[in-house]
């Protein structure tokens, strides 16, 4: 119990006490909507996958942050090489976040074509192998993209607040149009 309260402070377990009662609500609706249609479609099971287990990762992640800084504090910010304020903006570094944030388009394009490709197979558990995948490939472009938009804005930090409020607002909006272009696609 002690591991528990020292990974979740309070503000912590009172988000993921809403966040259990939220998602608790949700599956009620379609444990609901799965009793009066009488039928268990692959249309109401793969949302019902997806949901829950982004719910599950959300509320996994302060144990998984924990446990990475636990056994090395430097190790995220060695792997994602950040830059330190002397560092400068240069012409690879804009080149790479592009790229970078081109791959976490791909990446949702092809998420989005395999998952529909999977669910659209003849038995019911396609639908759940379709969330599962969907998740899992989601939420490594999230982090990839993510990363890449936290290098890039820490080129920034050595600035006043307003210059690094618009430059982070602005690869925010950069990463958002990649991640949409590629849900379009």
């Amino acid at each position: 119990m002690n591991t528990f309260k020292s990974i979740y402070g309070t503000k912590e377990i009172f988000a993921a006490i809403i966040l259990l009662a939220l998602f608790s609500l949700i599956d009620i609706l379609f444990y609901i909507q799965i009793y009066l249609a009488n039928d268990l479609s692959k249309d109401i099971l793969f949302p019902l996958v997806v949901l829950n287990l982004t719910g599950i990762i959300i509320l996994a992640l302060p144990a998984m942050q924990h446990k990475i800084e636990s056994k090395n504090p430097a190790a995220l910010t060695d792997f994602l090489q950040l830059p330190v304020t002397t560092d400068k903006l240069t012409f690879p570094v804009i080149t790479t976040f592009l790229g970078e944030q081109a791959l976490g388009a791909f990446l949702v394009t092809a998420t989005t074509f395999i998952t529909k490709f999977i669910f659209q197979g003849v038995f019911l558990g396609s639908s759940i192998l379709a969330g599962c995948f969907c998740v899992a490939a989601t939420c490594i472009t999230i982090v990839i993209i993510s990363f890449s938009l936290i290098r890039f804005v820490m080129y920034f930090t050595k600035h006043s607040w307003p210059f690094y409020t618009i430059a982070g607002l602005t690869s925010l909006f950069i990463m958002l149009s990649f991640y949409a272009l590629g849900l379009a696609m």
